[in-house]
């Protein structure tokens, strides 16, 4: 999938066909306009936006399309929970998404560049393409290009 949902109307004309997301991405400007992913802390799965849209739509707001958790009624510390309990079982989309957090301050979690730093360089070591992504991007603002570069080299090898 690419990175913005709008990217499927730009797609060659042979590849439209094949991409079921086109259609609603003409649709909804507004949603395609938005990073597509929506990682689930019960079971550290990502999902696009236009099948969390799907899954609204299909009267399934409320449980996780992979592991059919009830999500409606979790609070933020639930949550964060369960998104530890796939951090300890080293699952690097989770970390990765765990990392975001802290970056940003988001979730709950204080602001702390240094242990997204960490945690993003673990989840990195456990193959997370992303992770190399960002650590690529935050060694390439701070000038190291020699570490920008090998994450970045990286991240392109692991398909990103």
């Amino acid at each position: 999938m690419p990175i913005l949902l709008i990217c499927c109307v730009l797609l060659p004309p042979a590849t439209i066909s094949s991409v079921p997301i086109y259609d609603f991405a003409i649709a909804n400007t507004e949603l395609a306009s938005e990073g597509i992913g929506t990682c689930y802390p019960c079971c550290g799965k990502s999902i696009c936006r236009g099948c969390v849209h799907s899954c609204i739509q299909s009267g399934n707001a409320s449980k996780c399309p992979f592991c059919n958790a009830d999500l409606g009624n979790k609070t933020e510390e639930e949550d964060n929970e369960d998104l530890m309990k796939r951090v300890e079982a080293n699952d690097a989309a989770t970390i990765y998404m765990l990392a975001g957090s802290y970056y940003q301050g988001l979730h709950g979690f204080q602001q702390d560049h240094t242990k997204a730093m960490e945690l993003y360089a673990r989840a990195a070591e456990l193959g997370c393409s992303s992770a190399h992504n960002q650590l690529g991007n935050e060694y390439r603002k701070g000038g190291n290009m020699k570490k920008a570069k090998f994450h970045l080299e990286a991240a392109a090898m692991l398909g990103h």
